[in-house]
């Protein structure tokens, strides 16, 4: 009972100062974590934790972040705020309170890996899967917002674009054209053929079938562009299709809404998705083994 009302009083005074950074300073600022802050930070962080695990893994911080009770309570947290703040739909990237429970997320798997990777267990690599997945998965969503951007442009005559709306409404200049084609041609068979095995999408507004639209990009690269099928720009931006602008008339369509997102951090959590899959397949095979009290004391499970 001891050790329980140590963490909740610990805890609660790290969650405490979160809050008060809100009210004091309003938003935390994103920005100044872009890559190579982002990376250069966590690292520093990793290697400070190491530190402290390798000369004093008894200190009350270490007891603390490997305790299972921070982990039901920083679990509990996280689908409590993911709830609430996914029905409130506000922007919580810059929120102190998002910040400070991702970064005690991540801190706290680190030493549970620090601490469970050199004790001897049965099942050794599904824990090191499983741990380090979840690890892999949250930096990617937390360390990756600072690089992450969002442009949409309005293609509505055959004419190509370059301008595009940034979040902050501001028009950019992007390195590539766009161009809605309102025509279907020979040229275009083997795009629409490729497109022509998905299921199509019905436009509430006009009542017609639409398949696709179909851009030009740089005037040369001819794409078939679909709802929920993104085309690859890059290897970090995705082209999206988020709505058909009718013409007025029953069935004529007057152009198209896109999103470009760039994601460059989106293979890091990729990664760390397959990683917690594969060993939540070995769970799966190998079975759950260990008491209670082995798990507590750094098991199967942390």
């Amino acid at each position: 009972m001891k050790g329980f009302y140590t963490v909740i009083v610990g805890w609660g005074v790290y969650f405490l100062a979160a809050l008060g950074c809100g009210y004091l300073f309003g938003n935390f600022p994103v920005a100044w974590f872009a890559f190579p802050v982002n990376v250069a930070s966590w690292l520093l962080w990793a290697a400070v934790w190491w530190l402290v695990w390798r000369r004093w893994r008894g200190c009350l911080p270490v007891r603390m972040l490997v305790s299972v009770k921070s982990s039901l309570l920083l679990l509990f947290l996280f689908f409590a705020t993911c709830l609430v703040y996914g029905l409130d739909g506000r922007a919580v990237a810059a929120t102190w309170w998002i910040v400070a429970l991702l970064w005690a997320l991540t801190s706290h798997l680190l030493v549970v890996l620090y601490n469970g990777v050199g004790r001897p267990r049965r099942y050794k690599w599904r824990f090191i899967l499983i741990h380090s997945g979840l690890l892999l998965a949250l930096l990617g969503g937390f360390l990756g917002v600072p690089d992450r951007s969002e442009w949409q442009v309005v293609l509505e005559t055959g004419r190509p674009v370059r301008g595009v709306v940034d979040q902050r409404g501001n028009v950019i200049k992007w390195k590539h054209t766009v161009e809605w084609v309102n025509v279907q041609d020979t040229a275009w068979k083997a795009a629409d053929a490729a497109a022509a095995t998905r299921p199509q999408w019905r436009d509430v507004t006009t009542e017609t079938d639409v398949y696709a639209a179909r851009l030009l990009i740089d005037g040369r690269k001819r794409v078939v562009l679909r709802v929920n099928h993104p085309y690859r720009m890059s290897w970090q931006d995705d082209l999206y299709l988020v709505d058909m602008i009718p013409d007025g008339s029953h069935h004529g369509l007057a152009g198209c809404v896109l999103t470009g997102v760039r994601q460059p951090w989106k293979y890091v959590e990729w990664a760390g998705i397959w990683l917690l899959i594969a060993g939540c397949v070995l769970l799966f095979v190998q079975g759950v083994t260990g008491s209670g009290k082995e798990a507590a004391r750094g098991g199967d499970v942390a």
